[in-house]
């Protein structure tokens, strides 16, 4: 069904918030609550860093963070792009096994076709 704009903005925070399924921080979709998400972090930290890029109140993994530092870096790291695309598929599946209806899960899915394209880019020489 169609939502209005205040129903888009209610779903939005509730499908990619903070606590919610799928949780939108790549290394936690990558590796759980472990310290690999750890040395994760620390990596898209000095990443980010290298860039300017500011987290801007956010986790180094989140997927926004994540997302400037790809569209950013001029040779974003292999890493990161696979790890991204991994994190996105993950999280499309725990976004439909929630709610199949959730007008977010396109979004999901058309930013993980950019993130293989990034990914495409790369193995061109």
């Amino acid at each position: 069904r169609r939502l209005t704009q205040g129903e888009c903005e209610e779903l939005l925070p509730r499908t990619l918030g903070l606590n919610t399924v799928p949780a939108p921080y790549v290394g936690c979709q990558l590796c759980g609550e472990d310290y690999r998400r750890g040395a994760f972090m620390a990596s898209m930290s000095r990443a980010l860093a290298r860039l300017g890029l500011e987290p801007h109140g956010e986790l180094p993994d989140h997927l926004g963070c994540v997302l400037r530092y790809l569209a950013a870096a001029d040779a974003p790291s292999a890493e990161v792009v696979d790890g991204t695309a991994q994190a996105l598929r993950s999280m499309a599946r725990q976004l439909s096994g929630v709610d199949r209806d959730n007008p977010y899960r396109h979004l999901v899915q058309a930013t993980l076709a950019a993130v293989a394209a990034c990914r495409a880019r790369e193995d061109v020489p």
